[in-house]
This record gives C-alpha cells, structure tokens and sequence, in this order.
C-alpha cells in the first residue's frame, strides 16, 4: 500500500504535465486551422 501511496504524487505531476503541454497544443492547432479554414471558403 506503501508503494501506492508513493506513486499518486508522481500521477499528479504526469497530470499536470499533460495539460500544461497539450491543452495549449489543442488551442494553438484550433486557432492555426481557423484561418485556413476562412481561406479555403
């Protein structure tokens, strides 16, 4: 149970890691399609 314990602070890390890389990834690809987008019509 010990070592369980001691692996959710590591998830919590890798969690936010995610997010701060990808979420600004997502918004960054939406806001670069957009234009295209606008072009293309």
């Amino acid at each position: 149970m010990k070592q369980i314990v001691h692996y959710l602070p590591d998830w919590e890390v890798y969690m936010q890691a995610f997010f701060v890389f990808f979420v600004p990834y997502v918004i960054w690809k939406l806001f670069n399609h957009i234009p295209v987008a606008e072009e293309k019509k």
